[in-house]
């Protein structure tokens, strides 16, 4: 029986993202590939991008703290778009931004978890992450805490109220526009699924909060404490 389930620490280098790289290729048995916490830059990303190119097998990637950014992200995106059994991509505490993040934005659509916390993604990708909520019936968790999100709110709100699958929806310590709070409110009471939601310290909420923590209430949805770590569904 092959290897399923792969696990490398200890600050993996570069050298040894593209030497697993080759050997991805040819793999037809691995469903779980965890790299967090190593040192792939995008370079390394790069690398580990093409062996991954032609992978059907694999199902949960997780390469959160690894200091990849735009052109490692991007990358990547053209890689998923053949990795068609991808459900779980976790990619929280790098430095994505606009570019890489609205490449990888398209790619969500039909994953289960996507985790892209702390990756200054900006209004671009928040765009391209709207667009890919309003069309998918797949998507059960979120996190886009910490990421530079402005006056995109308003568009990733209206992408949220298309969206009738998500279950858990993370966007704490953004700076979300004054008109983001209406369809988010709107969201919160249409919404069939939802579970959980953590929007802490966004500031178009001041002096609404009351509002959306009682329509929360009234719909059983948890609002408060601290935030879950990802994925609850695939750990």
């Amino acid at each position: 029986m092959g290897l399923e389930t792969l696990m490398l620490g200890n600050k993996f280098s570069q050298t040894g993202a593209e030497a697993l790289g080759h050997a991805l290729i040819y793999n037809e048995t691995l469903r779980v590939l965890n790299l967090e916490a190593n040192d792939l830059g995008d370079k390394g990303c790069e690398y580990l991008g093409k062996g991954l190119r032609l992978n059907l097998t694999l199902e949960d990637l997780n390469l959160s703290g690894n200091k990849i950014a735009n052109e490692g992200a991007w990358s990547l995106g053209n890689s998923l778009t053949k990795m068609t059994g991808i459900k779980y991509l976790k990619m929280a505490r790098n430095h994505i931004g606009n570019y890489g993040g609205e490449k990888l934005a398209r790619k969500i659509r039909n994953m289960r978890v996507v985790d892209l916390t702390r990756n200054k993604l900006g209004n671009e990708a928040a765009e391209s992450i709207a667009r890919s909520l309003a069309k998918s019936d797949t998507l059960k968790e979120l996190y886009l805490s910490h990421n530079d999100i402005g006056i995109a709110g308003k568009t990733l709100a209206e992408g949220l109220e298309a969206n009738q699958s998500l279950e858990i929806l993370e966007i704490t310590d953004n700076v979300f526009g004054g008109l983001a709070v209406d369809e988010i409110l709107q969201f919160v009471e249409t919404t069939r699924n939802l579970k959980r939601l953590h929007c802490r310290d966004l500031a178009c909420f001041i002096g609404k909060e009351i509002p959306l923590q009682a329509e929360c209430d009234r719909r059983g949805i948890k609002h408060d404490g601290q935030s879950p770590s990802v994925s609850s569904e695939n750990q």
